[in-house]
């Protein structure tokens, strides 16, 4: 969503030392911030990206955790 790495520290927050369960990463995903997503482009609008990204985390954080044996 963005042209570079951007780091989120609210997300590093809601996920520092705490199990990845789905508690976890839903408060991780709800901390995702909504300026972190710039501009449009041609293949998406910023509200879309905006949407999108908590989403696209969720899903990434669920797989990790079932990934490494946990039950998210």
């Amino acid at each position: 969503v963005a042209p570079a790495p951007l780091r989120c520290r609210a997300v590093e927050q809601a996920l520092a030392g705490r199990p990845l369960d789905a508690a976890t990463i839903a408060e991780a995903a709800a901390a995702f911030p909504a300026d972190a997503v710039e501009h449009d482009s041609a293949f998406a609008s910023r509200a879309y990206r905006a949407r999108i990204a908590p989403v696209l985390l969720r899903r990434a954080l669920t797989a990790a955790s079932l990934a490494t044996g946990g039950a998210a």
